[in-house]
């Protein structure tokens, strides 16, 4: 434990770097003593705090923890001024909880190159992270995260701002497989709220992210005004986008369950979701509320770019535009179909040779 204090970089570079890991039955713990204050300020240009290896290609199976930090809290701090807050690459079982992290010139938590031993040859086993409980503001981003299997709760993450260049600058970003995003606060971010399954499950894949619970969280005014902005969604969904590390572009994952989230008065859509037909797996979406979208962007409500995914009592209204729908709907080629049912919807617009639409209410 640390007690109440400021603890300022070293040499204007981190204020804590570990050059060791933890395990199982010994984990390392860094935490402010009995709930006292303790400040972690930084250097730009470097991490605040940094759980890394450098030079370690992605999975690293003669390595005891397989190229990777593990077992390690960060817990009740204020971290502020680095290039980055909590840095952590090759990384699994790393708990961060109950800080808040502030006026970074980079990304708040950022967890890459998940690393470690593979299954297949090529598929590199991370993540198992939990991180919970954190405010993030003032950042050029806020929760970014690869690590499959991580849970990511009650955060509230607003105000990430990247300046000259807001894209990518969500309040929580995921790209992962298996990772569960539930009753976080997403707000004022300059791009997106909740941006899940941005870009490739990780560095050396060969399809988009599976599997993702996105359930309970509350996103509203993300994206900014000007026109150089962020996509502004409240949150987007993308099971398909880039190429692996040898170049060959991604095939497509999914399995996304999407349910209990609230989205309004976001700049672009609530909920945007984007891929290409083929999807492996169906989405389901349920009970979900978007309104008062597209406050300053001609857009849908709720846009789903998608095929093989199920809708059942989610309610879309009051978009704000004359151009574009409440719900856009489109699954572009047989047997990919969407199935909707129980909605309801100021109206909408469909395109799919085999939707089947039940007893949706709407127009269009």
């Amino acid at each position: 434990s640390i007690r109440q204090g400021t603890y300022r970089s070293i040499n204007n570079q981190r204020v804590m770097h570990f050059v060791k890991t933890g395990t199982e039955g010994q984990p390392i713990v860094v935490q402010a003593y009995n709930n006292e204050e303790v400040f972690f300020i930084g250097s730009p240009g470097f991490p605040v705090i940094e759980m890394s290896l450098d030079n370690k290609p992605c999975g690293c199976p003669n390595d005891p923890q397989g190229g990777q930090y593990a077992y390690i809290t960060i817990r009740g701090l204020d971290i502020s001024g680095g290039g980055k807050g909590i840095d952590s690459r090759h990384s699994k079982f790393i708990t961060i909880e109950d800080n808040n992290i502030h006026d970074i010139t980079g990304t708040a938590i950022i967890f890459s190159k998940q690393g470690g031993e593979r299954t297949d040859g090529r598929y590199p086993v991370g993540g198992h992270h939990l991180i919970r409980n954190n405010e993030v503001y003032y950042n050029e981003g806020g929760i970014h995260i690869k690590g499959e299997y991580s849970v990511i709760e009650n955060n509230h993450a607003h105000h990430n701002y990247k300046a000259g260049y807001p894209f990518n600058s969500d309040g929580i970003a995921v790209a992962s497989d298996y990772v569960t995003i539930r009753n976080n606060l997403v707000h004022d971010n300059s791009d997106d709220g909740l941006d899940i399954g941005d870009g490739q499950a990780n560095e050396c894949e060969w399809r988009g992210p599976i599997g993702n619970i996105i359930e309970g969280n509350i996103a509203y005014n993300n994206g900014c005004t000007f026109r150089w902005c962020g996509d502004g969604s409240g949150i987007k969904l993308q099971t398909l986008q880039g190429s692996n590390c040898d170049g060959a572009p991604l095939l497509p994952g999914g399995g996304f369950i999407v349910a209990n989230n609230l989205a309004f008065a976001n700049r672009l859509r609530g909920i945007d979701v984007s891929t290409r037909p083929g999807d492996q797996y169906p989405d389901i979406y349920f009970n979900n509320v978007v309104h008062d979208s597209a406050i300053t962007r001609n857009a849908d409500g709720i846009v789903w770019e998608q095929t093989n995914s199920m809708h059942f009592n989610n309610i879309v209204f009051n978009k704000h535009n004359d151009i574009f729908w409440d719900s856009r709907m489109r699954a572009l080629r047989p047997p990919y179909a969407i199935f909707s049912d129980y909605n309801l919807m100021g109206d909408r617009w469909v395109k799919d040779e085999l939707e089947i639409l039940g007893d949706d209410c709407g127009q269009g």
